[in-house]
């Protein structure tokens, strides 16, 4: 058994179409091919299948092979175009190989086609090398650009809602996917509360969501690795399958958020189509979630730290209230003392020893009063200043 070739052949010759075959076959080759002899019926077969070579007759009355090879160009396909005649002469072979075609083989000595197809082989397979290493370093070199721009969106954010929104405008502005969400761990009860992407409406979302987590999610919080489902809509664990066949969503994505070692949430991405996530974007879409991890974790310490500061000044407030309604009930006790106390030393003392006394006494209540009165006017000018 050969290796396999597929090969279209554009020739109008039956016969020499049989030659070319057994041409390949003596050459160590198992061609699959197919004759065609016009630009409609070579349409349809570069639509129908993919070529790796193409063979064709240069010199053909209706359909020239000039005119198959200006086909192909159109298509933008890289397939190799190798043109066969049974015309000689090294001017019309120059004049061939000017006009794009890989390489020039006359019927007459077909011992340089099997070479000429290997040697054009490895030279497709080297473009299409070049073309994929070029297409990975820009698909790393804008994954970089995502996460730099997302670190400075999320980097200076510390409110939880406007960081999350953020994040997924980010996410979701960037990357290919149909929608993103976020679920964040809720402390206190320990579940999963959703957030969701902004391609899907949040009430369309929420009217639709699992009570509980969705077992994908939960795969992400045990495991604390990325999950990936290839087909969400037919997963037997989609309880709501339907509602991602209506919204387009079938693969599914999932990453933990993880901040300083604990497991804040999921970071969820869903694709429009069936399909395996690479581990290149795996690791990448992992990576992502580790940054947004630690930004989440910064902001629920901020509103942590925030709402410590709040329950503080309630208390701070409570306190100062109480000190002016002491003050006040001080002061107001102290002078009704004073006030006695000069009344009975007008009226019921004698003796200079007891007038000198209980003048002694009132002196230190009228004292009192004033040091509870500038105590009671400069704890209402704190509280107003905060």
């Amino acid at each position: 058994m050969g290796e396999p070739l597929r090969v279209l052949i554009v020739e109008d010759s039956e016969d020499d179409t049989l030659l070319l075959v057994r041409e390949l076959q003596r050459g160590g080759y198992d061609p699959t091919f197919e004759r065609v002899d016009s630009a409609e019926a070579m349409a349809r077969a570069l639509a129908a299948r993919s070529w790796q070579i193409v063979l064709a007759d240069y010199t053909m009355p209706q359909f020239k092979g000039t005119d198959a090879l200006e086909l192909l160009k159109e298509t933008r396909l890289d397939i190799p175009l190798i043109f066969v005649s049974g015309a000689t002469g090294e001017d019309l072979a120059v004049a061939a190989m000017k006009t794009g075609a890989h390489d020039y083989v006359i019927k007459g000595n077909l011992k340089r086609l099997t070479p000429a197809i290997a040697r054009e082989l490895r030279e497709a397979e080297i473009r299409r090398q070049r073309k994929r290493d070029g297409e990975s370093l820009r698909r790393q070199e804008k994954r970089m650009w995502v996460l730099y721009e997302i670190n400075q969106a999320i980097t200076c954010i510390l409110d939880l809602r406007d960081l999350v929104n953020i994040l997924i405008q980010n996410i979701n502005l960037f990357l290919p996917y149909s929608a993103s969400t976020v679920s964040l761990l809720n402390q206190e009860t320990r579940e999963l509360e959703s957030v969701p992407g902004i391609s899907l409406r949040e009430t369309q979302w929420r009217s639709h969501i699992l009570k509980r987590a969705l077992a994908w999610e939960n795969l992400v919080l045990e495991a604390k690795s990325p999950v990936a489902v290839r087909n969400i809509q037919k997963d037997l664990r989609a309880e709501e399958a339907e509602f991602f066949r209506n919204h387009g969503l079938v693969a599914y994505l999932g990453a933990p958020l993880l901040g300083q070692h604990e497991i804040l949430g999921v970071l969820g991405y869903y694709a429009d189509e069936e399909r395996e996530f690479e581990e290149e974007e795996v690791r990448f879409l992992t990576t992502l979630a580790g940054q947004a991890g630690i930004a989440i974790r910064n902001s629920q310490l901020y509103e942590k730290t925030k709402s410590q500061v709040v329950e503080s000044e309630k208390a701070k407030q409570v306190k100062d209230e109480f000190l002016v309604v002491l003050a006040r009930e001080l002061s107001v006790a102290l002078e009704t003392a004073t006030t006695s106390a000069g009344s009975i030393r007008e009226t019921m003392l004698q003796g200079p020893g007891e007038k000198a006394a209980l003048e002694q006494v009132a002196g230190h209540s009228t004292e009192l009063v004033t040091r509870i009165q500038s105590l009671l006017a400069a704890t209402k000018a704190e509280a107003k200043l905060t």
